[in-house]
């Protein structure tokens, strides 16, 4: 099944199946996970999502990116096991591997508003949001080692995130954890009351929507590079892509000009 959703910019994209529900309000585009009863993250729910997160990336109106879920009870309780099996794991793994990079890499600021259960490949794909929103009540964990089985995802991720020590508590014991443990592991931006979630993770959305999309973009990309330079490496890195490329756009110079002139800032994202 296609159907046809309009964003505030009045233009048309076409996305596949019934898995989520997709909207744009104010800037934000909001992405809601709605496969009952727990969203579990199978291929067509991680196309559509995929698909919807292409979507956002590419609107102009778009100014940042919001996914949440409309069950209460699970953000997602993880990947579909039986595409873990021989035959289509290859296929599951490159999937999900596409729609993580689309998040982690994404160009505008991303949102996750995570309530419930968020296990395995769940987990994997909140960790790829720029900002992470959980409820006090939030479980989370990567118990895919239990089945003999692993996350490579957070294998791979989840050290970079929250250390050596907390990554291999989640992956290697495949131990639950409350969100205030997340927390405390930096694997959360904020912890707070279940019927919050979604309200603040709004508001940091609205945040992220008035910074300037130009600066954000050459910013997160010198951040996930400096991630696996050396030290003076990632320095120099830095300061090169500020002079050669921040400095030379316009919301460059119309920020610092802003300051100077004390008055609000005019982005032209450019």
């Amino acid at each position: 099944m296609r159907k046809t959703l309009r964003s505030a910019s009045g233009q048309h994209a076409a996305l596949s199946g019934n898995l989520i529900a997709y909207s744009v309000e104010d800037g934000i585009a909001k992405i809601y996970l709605n496969n009952p009863p727990l969203n579990i993250l199978n291929m067509n729910l991680m196309r559509e999502l995929g698909d919807a997160v292409d979507r956002a990336s590419h609107d102009a109106s778009v100014r940042a990116i919001l996914v949440g879920t409309r069950i209460e009870k699970a953000f997602s309780a993880g990947a579909d096991v039986k595409e873990h099996l021989p035959d289509k794991a290859p296929y599951m793994l490159d999937e999900f591997k596409k729609l993580i990079e689309k998040i982690l890499f994404n160009e505008k600021p991303t949102v996750a508003a995570v309530k419930g259960a968020c296990l395995g490949g769940g987990f994997e794909l909140a960790m790829a949001f720029d900002f992470v929103v959980a409820g006090n009540s939030a479980v989370l964990g990567t118990p895919e080692i239990m089945l003999s089985s692993m996350p490579p995802i957070a294998a791979i991720l989840m050290p970079r995130i929250s250390g050596i020590r907390g990554a291999l508590r989640v992956v290697l014991l495949g131990e639950n954890i409350t969100a205030q443990d997340a927390a405390g592991m930096g694997m959360l931006t904020k912890v707070v009351p279940d019927n919050e979630v979604d309200a603040e993770a709004l508001k940091i959305a609205r945040s992220a929507a008035g910074l300037s999309l130009a600066a954000v973009k050459i910013l997160k990309k010198v951040f996930w590079a400096g991630l696996v330079m050396d030290l003076s490496e990632g320095f120099q890195h830095a300061n090169d892509t500020y002079v050669k490329e921040l400095i030379k756009t316009q919301d460059g110079v119309e920020g610092l000009r802003a300051f100077l002139e004390k008055r609000k800032p005019v982005w032209s994202d450019r």
